[in-house]
Order: C-alpha cells, then sequence, then structure tokens
C-alpha cells in the first residue's frame, strides 16, 4: 500500500487521468439531482431561520458531500445516495463514478478562463500524513474534481493545519470567504478535511446608474415598510413570466450564460408558500416559458454574509449514519485500522453576496471534517416591476439549469 505521500508524488508527476466524455443526458439528470438537493437543503435552513435572509451555495455543499460519498460503504453509502439525489439508471442508483462524471463535467464548464465573467469552482484534500489513502478512492475523484491533495500534520500541529485550510479557502474565494475553519475545528483526531470553494463575479449587461438610486419603501413580511437603497434601471430587457401569485424574473449578466433568477410573490407574505414548493421539478417549469419584456425595474442593493454549521440539518434531511461513531462506514478512504473508525465530524459552510449597481459578487466554501473516533425582442413600453417585497432567488448556470447560489432576502437591511 502506498502512503499519502507516494500516491500525492506519483500523481505529480502522472498527473490525473483524462476522464472520458459525459453523455448529456447524464448531465441533466446529475442537474436535477443537485437541484432536488438544494430545495431540500433550502427549506431546511428556511425552516429553522424563520423570517431572517438566507443564502449559500448547493453546488458547493453537494460537490463536497460528493467527494465524501466515494469514501462512504453500506448503509452510509445509501444514506448519502438518497439524500444527494443521485439519479437511477434502469431502476438502480448510478455508482459513484458515473456521479462524478457529470459533476465533473459541470465544474470544468463553469472554470472556463475566457469568460466575460469570473467563475471558478475548486477542490481539495488535507489528508493527515500518516493514514494512507486508498488508490481506488483517489483515482475516482482526481480524473473529475481535479481536488488539490495535501498531506497535513492534524496530529501535532493541528492549529497550523487550520489556518492552512483557511488561507487556501480565502484565494479561492479572493478573501470573500475567511475563517471557514474556526478554532477547534481541527484536532489530533483530525484524519480527513474536503474543501470545496466557489467564486462568482460578473456585471450587468447595462448597469445600473448610481445617481438613480434612491430610498424606497421595501414591504416587510410583517406588513411593516422598511427604507432601503433601491437601484432603478428605467428600461432594461428581463425574461419574465406570471405564475399564480407570484412572478419570476430572469436578469442576465454579461455573457447572458449565468443568470439571477428572482421568484417574487405577489403578496409582503406570500414567500412561504413558493418556499414549500421549490424543487428540482418547479425550477425547471418556473424558467421554462420566460419571455423577454422591457421593464422599468427597481431592485434593493443587498448584502449578505452567512454562516451555516450543516451537520444537523444534513442528519434531519436522512444521513445520520455519516456523522456516527461506531456506525460510520468510510472504509474505502483507507485501508489502515482506522478506516473503521472514521465518521464525520462537521460539515461547515459559509457564503457571501453583493448585489448592487455594477454587478454581483458571490463567493461560498464548504469543508466536511472527518476524524477517527469511537428570444428576439420588439420594442415595447416598458413595464413597471418593483422588487419591494420578500423574495426568492438563485444564480444559476442557463444552459444546464444548474443552481450556484440560492437564497432569499427578507429584509435587504
Amino acid at each position: 500500500m502506498k502512503t499519502t505521500t507516494a500516491i500525492l508524488g506519483s500523481l505529480l508527476l502522472t498527473g490525473p487521468l483524462s476522464p472520458a466524455a459525459t453523455p448529456p443526458a447524464d448531465i441533466e439528470a446529475a442537474v436535477l439531482g443537485n437541484n432536488a438537493f438544494a430545495g431540500d437543503l433550502y427549506q431546511n435552513l428556511a425552516a429553522s431561520r424563520a423570517g431572517k435572509n438566507l443564502f449559500f451555495s448547493p453546488f458547493s455543499v453537494s460537490s463536497a458531500l460528493g467527494m465524501t460519498w466515494e469514501g462512504a460503504k453500506g448503509a452510509t453509502a445509501d444514506e448519502m445516495r438518497s439524500v444527494l439525489h443521485v439519479p437511477q439508471a434502469d431502476g438502480k442508483p448510478w455508482e459513484t463514478a458515473r456521479m462524478h462524471a457529470a459533476i465533473g463535467e459541470l465544474s470544468k464548464k463553469f472554470n472556463q478562463p475566457d469568460q466575460s465573467f469570473s467563475l471558478v469552482v475548486a477542490n481539495a484534500l488535507w489528508v493527515e500524513k500518516s493514514m494512507p489513502l486508498r488508490e481506488e478512492f483517489l483515482a475516482s475523484i482526481q480524473p473529475h474534481y481535479d481536488a488539490k491533495l495535501a498531506p497535513m500534520d492534524f496530529i501535532a500541529e493541528p492549529e497550523a493545519a487550520r489556518k492552512q485550510i483557511n488561507t487556501w479557502v480565502e484565494e479561492k474565494t479572493k478573501d470573500r470567504i475567511k475563517n471557514l475553519l474556526p478554532v477547534g475545528a481541527i484536532d489530533a483526531d483530525t484524519r480527513l478535511v474536503l474543501t470545496n470553494a466557489i467564486y462568482f463575479k460578473a456585471a450587468w449587461p447595462s448597469e445600473f446608474q448610481k445617481e438613480l438610486t434612491q430610498e424606497q419603501d421595501f414591504q416587510l413580511a410583517d406588513g411593516t415598510k422598511a427604507k432601503v437603497p433601491t437601484m432603478h434601471n428605467p428600461s432594461v430587457n428581463l425574461a419574465r413570466h406570471k405564475g399564480k401569485d407570484f412572478e419570476v424574473v430572469e436578469l442576465n449578466y454579461q455573457g447572458a450564460s449565468v443568470v439571477m433568477t428572482i421568484v417574487l410573490p405577489d403578496a409582503p407574505d406570500g414567500l412561504p408558500a413558493i418556499e414549500k414548493a421549490l424543487t428540482a421539478d418547479s425550477w425547471k417549469t418556473w424558467t421554462a416559458d420566460l419571455q423577454f419584456t422591457s421593464t422599468d425595474l427597481y431592485l434593493p442593493k443587498f448584502k449578505m454574509e452567512t454562516d451555516y454549521p450543516l451537520s444537523e440539518p444534513l442528519q434531519m434531511l436522512g444521513m445520520p449514519m455519516a456523522f456516527t461513531p461506531g456506525k460510520a462506514d468510510f472504509t474505502a478512504i483507507t485501508d489502515s485500522p482506522e478506516g473503521s473508525k472514521l465518521s464525520i465530524s462537521a460539515v461547515i459552510h459559509k457564503a457571501f453576496i453583493e448585489v448592487d449597481e455594477t454587478g454581483t459578487e458571490a463567493a461560498a466554501a464548504t469543508a466536511i471534517t472527518i476524524q477517527a473516533t469511537s428570444a428576439i425582442m420588439q420594442p415595447e413600453e416598458p413595464k413597471l416591476l418593483r422588487i419591494d417585497r420578500p423574495f426568492l432567488f438563485a444564480i444559476r448556470d442557463r444552459e444546464s439549469g444548474t443552481l450556484l447560489f440560492l437564497g432569499r432576502v427578507m429584509d435587504p437591511r
């Protein structure tokens, strides 16, 4: 059996294997699974944070969990497969390799450097240097997630390791996500940390003029009003669709391949009904019949920084075994005696978003710590649209439909 250091050296010399082309149908199925997971996690977080703003990256969380799932076996793997909504074929769930290939293809697409916006997805494995990883585990992850592999001394220098991981996250997110792992998150029992970071920055095709930004009323869910800085574009082409009791609005970023989709209820207290309907299928329905319309748009400026411990939500969604020492089975990670003692100790997620006159900047990072323990438009009169009440929003890849970021604005202040 090779040590982690030896495997790392081999990968550096030979490079990751080139994965075979992934069928478009597989990518579509994987996106539906990811978006279904996004809806589940959103509803869990929303239910425990009534009346509060919400923002996270479902793609970041599912990517980190997907890498972790590769190391699981038995009932632990089955629970994770169910929570991640892994697709089925011929009545049987996909094997890990098929899901990795689809997610890897999406990540490769997002990481194209010649786009008119910035979108970067990065992964890393931080492993205790004394614990050898199974070559099969690495070979399954490396070609698709392009994950950095770094041997660490968690046993003797856990605090130095924590700082090194946090520095990597800060670099990948342009310093928007700091101190992802708080003091104490890494200790001498830590054996593996899996991280994902995602960063996005894009400009509006036509910027809002700053001199038109004014304090406007935003109707809160309780019926009161708050004055918030509200941007104004008197004539912008938006893709819109009117549903029952709500409207879907899609704002392009430069390049038009990534968009912000807003689901705006008709009533200030109408967001809970929309949230209950939040599924992968609902996103497909909401965005299937969008028609471009010249719009007189009012949109509040907002900024959020969120920090979510996800261990409890993920257990509530159906994967408690992965967190239970003595029951978790992550023996596919390592053949060492410690393999039977591995369990997830924490899943930590941080996210950032700022929406202003120039565009949007968003970032997120996820860490999973594993321990060894017991159309053509025609000119028309602009239609008024005031986004002046609580709303749901997503930043998504238009072509694949992938939900990169997801959240709600209850109060822009």
